[in-house]
């Protein structure tokens, strides 16, 4: 098992969140195929909105990959990025943690001083014992969460199980029209979520 960190706004984690998925790098495939069954997943959110500079610096989406299997998805006419489906678990969009206080435990961040280096790439794999450190501050232990045992989750469902209910997220549908709708959804959604 591995333990991974997904870089976006956190805009996008809670539209990832709500839609049971996960996008890396601007919608490239090569980051998600590197992700297996059962890996353990978070978002890191720099800022708060994709377009915007109010800083979040937060850790939430606590997750697992379901299958593994990579997926293209149509968004626009323009833009299908790849997809990967995550478990997450029950209120995971409401559950967060500041990187700041996390800074000097966190060995992958071997510059204590620039320590927003390795989150430059957008995706990255971390060590267990650093992504057990980040959902303890965030009050969760990701193996009590989802045992292995039963493949199931202890804490709570996926977030949206039938994507039906939540329209620009079904697969067999585009997203409505971005970036026009984007701020709008965002709002209802942070809405739906509170």
């Amino acid at each position: 098992m591995k333990f991974w960190i997904g870089v976006v706004s956190k805009e996008h984690a809670l539209l990832g969140i709500a839609g049971g998925f996960m996008q890396a790098c601007h919608g490239k495939a090569a980051p998600l195929k590197r992700m297996k069954q059962g890996d353990g997943v978070l978002f890191y959110c720099p800022k708060e909105l994709f377009i915007g500079k109010e800083k979040c610096q937060k850790f939430l989406g606590l997750g697992r990959v379901k299958t593994g299997e990579v997926y293209q998805f149509s968004m626009s006419e323009d833009f299908h990025p790849f997809r990967l489906d995550i478990q997450y678990i029950q209120d995971a969009a409401k559950i967060e943690t500041s990187i700041l206080p996390l800074i000097h435990s966190l060995s992958f961040i071997n510059d204590k001083k620039h320590w927003g280096a390795p989150f430059r790439f957008g995706h990255l794999q971390i060590p267990e014992q650093d992504f057990l450190c980040i959902t303890a501050a965030m009050g969760l232990d990701f193996k009590q969460s989802f045992p292995a045992e039963t493949g199931k989750l202890a804490v709570g469902k996926h977030a949206r199980e039938d994507d039906s209910s939540f329209p620009f997220f079904n697969k067999e549908k585009s997203m409505l029209k971005l970036p026009q709708h984007r701020l709008s959804q965002t709002k209802a959604l942070l809405k739906k979520l509170k």
